[in-house]
C-alpha cells in the first residue's frame, strides 16, 4: 500500500462494482441504508454541519477525516443538496497523499429516484494534481483550464456510456459506514 490509510479503503476495488447485478429489491435496501447513514452522520455532527442557502437550493455539509500515520488522509465529504425539485445525498472519498495531493476519489450517490446508490471511481487523480500545479502559475493557467475541460469531457463520456457509475449493495453501504464510524469531524471554517 502506498498510504497508511489505504488500508480503510479496502473493500473497494476501482472499476469492481459487486452490486452490478443487484435485484431491484437489493439496490433499493441499499438506497435506504445510504440514507439512513446521512442523516445519522448529520445528527452525529450536528456541531460542524454546514449550512448554504441561495436560488432555491440549500447544502448541508460536512467534512470527516481518518488520519494516517505516514501522513497520508482520507477527506471525506457529506452533502445533502436540496432543491424544489430534487435532492442530491452523497459520501465523497479523497485519498490525500502526505503532501496533500488527492490521490484517489470515490464517491457514492443517492440516485434522485431514491432507489439505488451509485459509485464513480477516481482511481488516478494525477491529472487533477497537476491541474492544481498548473493553475499555481500565470502561465499555466490556460493549460490548467483545458486539462481540467479535457478530464470534465471524460467524466461526462463515461457517464453517458454508463462505466464508472455502477450499483453498489448493502455491503458496500455496511463496509462505507464501518470507514465513517473510524473518522473524526473536522470544523469547516
Amino acid at each position: 500500500m502506498a498510504h497508511d490509510v489505504e488500508k480503510h479503503l479496502e473493500f473497494i476495488t476501482p472499476g469492481v462494482y459487486p452490486g452490478e447485478h443487484l435485484s431491484e429489491d437489493e439496490a433499493v435496501a441499499a438506497a435506504f441504508d445510504f440514507e439512513l447513514l446521512t442523516a445519522e452522520l448529520f445528527a452525529r455532527y450536528a456541531d460542524v454541519v454546514a449550512k448554504s442557502t441561495g436560488d432555491d437550493m440549500e447544502t448541508v455539509s460536512m467534512i470527516l477525516v481518518v488520519n494516517g500515520r505516514d501522513g497520508s488522509s482520507l477527506k471525506i465529504e457529506v452533502f445533502n443538496i436540496l432543491q424544489p425539485e430534487y435532492m442530491i445525498r452523497e459520501i465523497a472519498i479523497a485519498l490525500v497523499d502526505h503532501e496533500g495531493r488527492f490521490a484517489a476519489t470515490y464517491t457514492y450517490t443517492l440516485n434522485q429516484d431514491g432507489t439505488r446508490v451509485v459509485r464513480r471511481d477516481t482511481p488516478d487523480m494525477t491529472v487533477v494534481s497537476e491541474v492544481v500545479d498548473l493553475a499555481r502559475h500565470e502561465e499555466g493557467a490556460q493549460a490548467a483550464s483545458d486539462a481540467l475541460s479535457n478530464l470534465v469531457d471524460n467524466i461526462l463520456f463515461e457517464t453517458e456510456m454508463g462505466v464508472n457509475e455502477q450499483p453498489v449493495g448493502i455491503e458496500d453501504i455496511s463496509a462505507l459506514r464501518t470507514l465513517l464510524s473510524q473518522s473524526t469531524p473536522q470544523q469547516v471554517l
